[in-house]
């Protein structure tokens, strides 16, 4: 008995971070919130002898609204509960329920941004001396031109630093007290230039891949199959009595997804009632099936492009003394997903077994990249040898990374070897045939950095100064010059017009 309990820790302690937790509850693949998989970084335990000096996190937006692509099939499904009145006989919360107005943009949903928020007070909370407050030069913090992701940004950083800023009712000009909101900064890059949060949108190659177009494939037709028709279709028609077509079924599959994460939205509602835990899983296979084949494993370019995220973190963290000490970053599912493979993680499935382990596979969006997902880099440097340690944390959970050869713990190495495994040593303009590749590079600043170019910038200024008054005398010299010519000249002529009268 006691060998079976040893078992069965060891296996659970050995897959930490890498195994699906979500065989007891409903998600929807990267449509699932972030309450329902994240860990909770708070709980993460590490020995005193590691420090943490470094810390760089890369985050998917939160929970937003579902956009154009799932508007439609939500309002169809809709029509059909407003064309049949007797569902509310089944359904006894339809009797008072309204139809809401469903957006159809992809901007944040309020329980998007407080994720964020309660997210970064989680973290700060774990490491207090690297976000006791907020110092632009300390921090870095970057999002894409996209609103819901600066949004996310200003979510997590007001988690992360507040109270901790001179914006509070206490405050006044003579009297600032830190204890109110602190404006921090983002910066955001033009689509067409970011390489770093969104490469997929500047890789030709991975536009024009086999797997690219396979995977836009699948996700036209999946629903057009006769195993949707069965799983899905049919499954929902028995449960609510009314015949549905395919595209009425992914609207319900939607709405309960939305009414999960963001009831008010719905007002309220409770469409999951009518969703069969069965069709629920077998929609999210479908979409899971989709990533995997998009960014997956099987897409060779769609994740080795984010290698120039891991070249960061391997930059950043090479210059161990020197700012920036936080590095935050916040694209979309992506960003992320490609991230998460590239490291090796849930590399245990390929097409052809995908469908073989699809109850029990463990490449699952919902736990991979929920809304509001992350990747966290911390470096610690270990006080016994003074050497650097690194480890990973996929959604606050710690992450066992097959490359290092400690899993929970990486070295600087072992990051520029995978670097280095992928194709062009991390070439981005020869890998996707990008012409105006522009490798955005966090520069570090130190101290002394700083007072050069503070330097720098005086002297220039001084320069400046110095050569404007010397082209303005030198200008008004030449006027009073030209000038006093003129003057000549003019009495010169008047003296030879005097001399020829008299």
């Amino acid at each position: 008995m006691l060998v079976l309990v040893l078992i069965l820790y060891l296996y659970i302690f050995t897959f930490r971070g890498t195994a699906s937790l979500t065989s007891n509850t409903r998600t929807f693949s990267t449509y699932t919130a972030y309450e329902a998989v994240r860990g909770d970084i708070r709980k993460e335990r590490w020995p005193d002898y590691l420090q943490p000096v470094k810390v760089y996190f890369v985050a998917r937006h939160g929970s937003r609204n579902l956009g154009d692509d799932t508007h439609d099939v939500m309002m169809n499904f809709l029509e059909v509960v407003q064309k049949n009145p007797q569902l509310s006989t089944r359904y006894s919360w339809l009797e008072e329920w309204t139809v809401p107005t469903l957006p159809n943009n992809k901007e944040l949903v309020p329980q998007g941004m407080l994720e964020h928020y309660e997210m970064g007070a989680r973290f700060r909370s774990r490491l207090p001396d690297l976000l006791s407050s907020y110092d632009p030069i300390r921090c870095s913090n970057r999002a894409t031109y996209k609103h819901r992701t600066s949004q996310s940004s200003s979510a997590f950083m007001y988690g992360a630093f507040k109270d901790t800023g001179p914006l509070s009712p206490k405050s006044t000009a003579e009297n600032i007290s830190f204890t109110g909101y602190e404006p921090v900064s983002t910066e955001n890059a033009s689509p067409n230039l970011d390489i770093l949060l969104r490469f997929f949108d500047n890789c030709p190659n991975y536009d024009n891949s086999a797997e690219y177009v396979t995977a836009k494939e699948w996700k036209s037709k999946f629903s057009e199959t006769r195993e949707f028709e069965l799983e899905v279709v049919h499954a929902i028609s028995q449960e609510i009595g009314i015949k549905l077509t395919q595209q009425e079924s992914l609207g319900l599959f939607f709405l309960c997804a939305l009414e999960t994460y963001s009831p008010t939205t719905t007002n309220n509602s409770h469409f999951c009632n009518l969703l069969p835990k069965s069709a629920s899983d077998y929609v999210e296979y479908c979409y899971d099936l989709q990533h995997y084949l998009e960014v997956g494993y099987p897409s060779n370019l769609g994740y080795k492009a984010s290698c120039t995220l891991l070249e960061e973190v391997v930059d950043v963290f090479k210059a161990v003394s020197s700012n920036p000490k936080v590095v935050l970053r916040f694209g979309h599912r992506e960003t992320l997903q490609p991230l998460v493979t590239l490291l090796g993680l849930y590399d245990n499935q390929t097409v052809d077994n995908f469908e073989e382990l699809k109850s029990h596979r463990s490449y699952r969006g919902a736990d991979i990249t929920p809304f509001a997902g992350n990747v966290a880099f911390i470096l610690f440097n270990d006080t016994r040898q003074n050497t650097s340690v690194i480890k990973v944390y996929l959604n606050e959970k710690a992450a066992s990374v097959p490359f290092c050869n400690h899993g929970y713990e990486c070295t600087l190495s072992e990051l520029e070897d995978i670097i280095i495994s992928v194709s062009s040593r991390c070439n981005f303009a020869e890998m996707c045939a990008y012409e105006e590749a522009v490798k955005p590079v966090v520069k570090p600043l130190d101290d002394d950095s700083v007072m050069i170019s503070s330097w720098l910038l005086l002297l220039l200024v001084a320069f400046s100064f110095f050569s404007a008054c010397y082209l303005t005398f030198t200008f008004i010299t030449w006027v009073n010059s030209r000038f006093e010519q003129m003057r000549d000249g003019y009495e010169e002529i008047a003296l030879t017009e005097t001399t020829k009268r008299a």
